[in-house]
């Protein structure tokens, strides 16, 4: 089977949720000219009572709550997020946050506001890793670095970056996720040329 989209080999692939996240980004690129992307991991620290209790629908309903309150509170223009769950974690969320890179210079102040957001839903029992980048990683990107809609390589590289959301381990056969509806293009602004 061909699979239009770069993706990490590392992990085996729910093709479904694969093609999902990459057309939300082709949406994303057809309306914004550049993309500012940062990428989050929500926990629920050991031994708090969230982490021993939380349902995938308490942690769902959770994820929904932050999404909400980060999008009213920061110029984000997208998200994409699923759930996963394993032993050592136990019911988390990975989210992709995309800004307009026109108007947004850092995702720094963003990942903040996530954090405190995090931090009043969960009554202080969850932490957040920030995703950055580092040397070792396949990926030939910076996540941190604007991507242009017309940079091939950039563009490549943030799907192999995001194509994390959708492999199949610590899914446990539930397939939780959400992401908002992108607008289509304004139509303002210089034609792209292709």
């Amino acid at each position: 089977m061909h699979i239009p989209y770069p993706f990490n080999p590392g992990y085996t692939m729910n093709w479904f949720l694969l093609s999902l996240i990459n057309h939300h980004l082709d949406q994303l690129l057809a309306r914004y000219a550049r993309l500012q992307v940062l990428r989050v991991d929500l926990f629920y620290k050991t031994g708090s009572w969230r982490f021993s209790n939380h349902s995938w629908h308490d942690t769902q309903r959770e994820v929904r709550a932050l999404i909400e309150k980060v999008m009213l509170l920061s110029d984000t223009v997208g998200y994409f997020w699923v759930l996963e769950s394993t032993r050592k974690h136990g019911c988390h969320a990975h989210i992709v946050f995309y800004l307009n890179g026109h108007t947004n210079q850092a995702t720094y102040p963003v990942a903040e506001r996530v954090c405190a957001v995090w931090q009043d839903i969960t009554e202080h029992q969850g932490y957040y890793n920030r995703c950055e980048y580092k040397p070792s990683y396949v990926a030939a990107i910076d996540i941190g670095e604007p991507v242009n809609y017309n940079d091939e390589a950039g563009v490549n590289g943030l799907r192999y970056i995001i194509s994390y959301l959708a492999k199949e381990e610590q899914k446990s056969g539930q397939y939780i996720w959400g992401y908002n509806e992108i607008p289509p293009p304004s139509g303002l602004g210089r034609p792209r040329r292709q």
